[in-house]
């Protein structure tokens, strides 16, 4: 048998919903103040309630500094509509334009990229060369280019040397995008831009 509920566990229940609520309404509260930027004048009406209490300052007795308050007061409003303006509208749309650029960088690189075979994947990336003089030997000038934050396009597969007479199909790995691969009948050859430099980091063969 199921056991019934006494008043005591009712009580709690209602009590906990209760505070779940008023935690929610003050989270809500706390996050409108902070976006519309409402936090600037209660802060200055504190600072008013502190002087009134401590010093006998009466801020609306159009006085000198009771002026100087009123004043102040108008820039703590002017603060919150420009606050509220770029939370609600000018923020909102640099966040939108943002998203949609990276959305289409990132569908340029994509269609860079050939798809990934799993006999690729199961190759692995690359091996490494493990006489360093070889690295040294095998770096490529690349002061020529444009500049440094180049991305590979279709022309610039075009322009890339030829190697035993073969042109090589260029794209970043997809497994790792920091790499830069030639891609030749019989082999990879893996590179990474460092500063001006293509720095050869080793060949995967076929």
């Amino acid at each position: 048998m199921k056991k019934r509920k006494t008043k005591g566990s009712v009580l709690e229940i209602i009590v906990g919903g209760f505070v779940k609520l008023i935690g929610a309404i003050l989270k809500l509260l706390a996050k409108a103040i902070v976006m519309l930027g409402l936090w600037v004048p209660l802060l200055y009406i504190l600072f008013g309630i502190i002087l009134h209490y401590t010093m006998g300052f009466e801020p609306f007795d159009f006085s000198m500094f009771s002026t100087f308050y009123i004043v102040g007061g108008i820039v703590c409003i002017v603060i919150v509509v420009i606050i509220s303006a770029y939370n609600l509208f000018i923020n909102p749309i640099k966040k939108a334009r943002t998203k949609k650029e990276e959305k289409r960088q990132a569908s340029e690189t994509e269609g860079l990229q050939p798809p990934l075979t799993e006999e690729k994947k199961s190759r692995g990336l690359f091996r490494k060369k493990s006489d360093p003089a070889l690295r040294a030997a095998d770096q490529t000038d690349v002061s020529d280019m444009q500049s440094m934050d180049w991305m590979p396009s279709q022309r610039n597969i075009g322009d890339e040397p030829v190697v035993a007479g073969e042109k090589p199909q260029v794209y970043f790995s997809t497994l790792k995008p920091d790499i830069l691969v030639h891609e030749y009948s019989n082999r990879f050859e893996l590179f990474r831009v460092e500063g001006n430099k293509l720095v050869s980091i080793g060949t995967e063969y076929k």
